[in-house]
């Protein structure tokens, strides 16, 4: 009885999440329309989602305000769990501000949902044609500097719900270096301590997250590309494991 009262919680609150992704947008579409394709059209859609959050029982706590505040062209380089990650996205909009995301061109035929998405300015590439991709992300990028916007990109190319990070790819520093921009590293706290897919369990919890000072790639070319992923991905690493200590311990104070 009680496993069958906690698999239901669990469906409810997805089912509850999936249903405010498609309905909020739905909603806010006459307001896109009339600035299509604006980065800045996340925030207000940000403000109405993140009360998703407190009705499923998940806190999100931002830490290193300063790093993301800053009205500048940026990649930013997270990590990626699960799809709640858009929640905590949507938690820190309002203090990124001009910020879009890379998202596989399949979403944008995700409904009201993907046409939302296309009309706040999400960069679209189909990861299947390499070539075309970087070309488009060179382009995507160079407009994203001009306009001081920053792009979110989670460099692992696919959710980790293993509670590690895996390696990552190499496309965010490519054009992070091209664009001779800087990296800053947000790094998510492991949901793994109140839900999982397998078991089927979604409870309350907090997830941590903190941005960390930019990593500069001024002066960095092709042949520096390695060594710019190992330090990003060490320092996210450490700080993954950190936040993650600092939660065990909270829950058993």
């Amino acid at each position: 009885m009680f496993r069958n009262f906690k698999t239901i919680k669990y469906y409810v609150k997805y089912i509850f999440f999936c249903f405010m992704m498609t309905i909020v947008p739905t909603l806010l579409l006459p307001y896109f329309l009339m600035r299509p394709k604006n980065v800045l059209n996340l925030i207000p859609a940000s403000k109405i989602l993140r009360i998703t959050s407190r009705i499923i029982g998940v806190k999100f706590t931002l830490r290193g305000h300063k790093h993301l505040e800053e009205e500048r062209a940026a990649v930013i380089i997270s990590n990626h769990q699960s799809s709640l990650d858009i929640l905590g996205m949507l938690e820190i909009w309002p203090v990124m501000k001009r910020t879009t995301v890379i998202a596989r061109m399949l979403l944008l035929f995700a409904g009201p949902f993907g046409i939302g998405a296309w009309l706040c300015g999400l960069v679209f590439i189909n990861k299947d044609s390499a070539d075309r991709g970087k070309k488009k992300m060179n382009k995507a990028m160079e407009k994203l500097k001009n306009e001081k916007t920053k792009l979110w990109v989670f460099p692992e190319g696919y959710r980790n719900r293993a509670g590690t990070i895996d390696e990552f790819k190499k496309g965010a520093f490519h054009l992070a270096i091209d664009a001779q921009v800087p990296i800053i590293p947000v790094v998510f706290s492991s949901y793994l301590t109140f839900t999982s897919k397998e078991k089927k369990i979604f409870n309350s919890g907090e997830i941590l997250i903190e941005a960390l000072p930019a990593i500069p790639t001024k002066g960095l070319k092709s042949e520096d590309i390695n060594e710019l992923i190992k330090t990003t991905r060490d320092i996210i690493v450490k700080k993954y494991e950190e936040l993650n200590s600092e939660i065990e311990n909270k829950k058993k104070s």
